[in-house]
């Protein structure tokens, strides 16, 4: 999901390391703002400053502490501080898959901006909202969620929103299908192939419009891409996900490299493509970003690699990878355990 605001246009080099130290400035500034303010919106917003810049350093647990202790100093005046710290902290929520947690901030989000007609944090409430079901399998919900923001993107002067909401949309869809998958649901599967047909031709449309920018376009594409692998159409899914990795490469970007290249082993392995799936993820996953790239992520890299060594008779190396995993789950399920205590009784 495009949650927290806009990156900036894809530069010519990726600086990892520069990233990173961005985003660590930018908590250390908040931080202290928020120690030395008393209680009130100035301090709320610092807080929420702290948040993002957490959720932006991949710092899933940092992000709920820093927003929740927002929503808890918040001046009672400024419902839009509220929207931000309860969308901020559902977000990170579902990134650790305490999606029931996350159901009930990102509901009241949403209810708080048409309540005081919060036009400008409409879309990110619906996004919130329209997530939260879909890591759930609520298709019907979740849809809804994202047409209405689809029917304001389009009264839109730019591109921007309309790229957001067609992004958001397929990151939903995706999730939805993997929830049918697991659950071996065929029926939620085919209908939501079924539905999202106009808004896969929307899709295709925008990523050629020399309009949106290459950032913008890579997201899309890459969004579009997968949602094609995963409804049986690999030629093209692979196609625009092979386009989306040599971008990703030339731009020197390696946390997108290493989404996309996860993404396209998954769709090789798929198709018994098991050598080609393990040198990508040889290639663009990083063992030394750790944390980068969101767990989900990681985890569906490491499941691919597993299951790639299985089928090529390296059991050693996949015993290895089961262990990697169990471990990575163990961790997920403790930092979980740790944002849920955080939150208000």
């Amino acid at each position: 999901m495009q949650g927290f605001g806009k990156r900036a246009p894809a530069k010519p080099r990726f600086d990892l390391a520069a990233d990173l130290q961005h985003w660590t400035n930018k908590l250390a500034d908040p931080e202290q703002e928020a120690a030395r303010s008393p209680a009130g919106a100035r301090r709320a917003r610092a807080l929420l400053g702290a948040a993002r810049a957490k959720w932006h350093l991949e710092d899933r647990l940092g992000c709920v502490r820093f927003a929740i202790l927002s929503l808890a100093d918040k001046d009672l005046n400024t419902p839009a501080l509220a929207v931000s710290a309860m969308t901020q902290a559902a977000f990170a929520l579902m990134e650790l898959g305490a999606i029931e947690q996350a159901r009930p901030l990102a509901q009241h989000a949403l209810m708080l901006t048409r309540v005081e007609t919060l036009l400008d944090q409409l879309p990110i409430a619906l996004s919130c909202a329209a997530a939260v079901d879909s890591v759930s399998g609520e298709f019907d919900r979740a849809e809804g969620f994202h047409l209405e923001a689809l029917a304001r993107a389009r009264q839109a002067a730019d591109l921007d929103p309309l790229q957001m909401a067609l992004c958001n949309l397929l990151s939903s869809t995706i999730a939805i299908l993997r929830h049918a998958a697991l659950k071996g649901d065929a029926s939620l599967a085919a209908t939501v192939e079924h539905r999202s047909r106009p808004h896969l031709l929307h899709a295709r449309h925008l990523k050629d419009d020399p309009r949106l920018s290459p950032w913008r376009r890579l997201i899309l594409q890459q969004n579009l891409g997968e949602f094609l692998g995963l409804c049986g159409v690999p030629p093209e899914g692979e196609a625009l996900l092979a386009e989306c990795l040599a971008q990703a490469t030339a731009l020197a970007d390696p946390q997108m490299a290493q989404a996309v290249a996860t993404v396209l082993a998954e769709q090789l392995a798929a198709r018994g493509q098991h050598q080609d799936a393990l040198a990508l993820l040889g290639t663009h996953v990083r063992a030394d970003m750790p944390h980068r790239g969101g767990f989900r992520r990681r985890l569906e890299a490491t499941r691919t690699a597993e299951a790639c060594l299985r089928h090529l008779g390296r059991a050693d190396e996949a015993a290895r990878m089961a262990q990697r995993i169990a471990r990575d789950l163990r961790e997920w399920e403790t930092l979980r355990a740790e944002a849920i205590r955080l939150l208000p009784a």
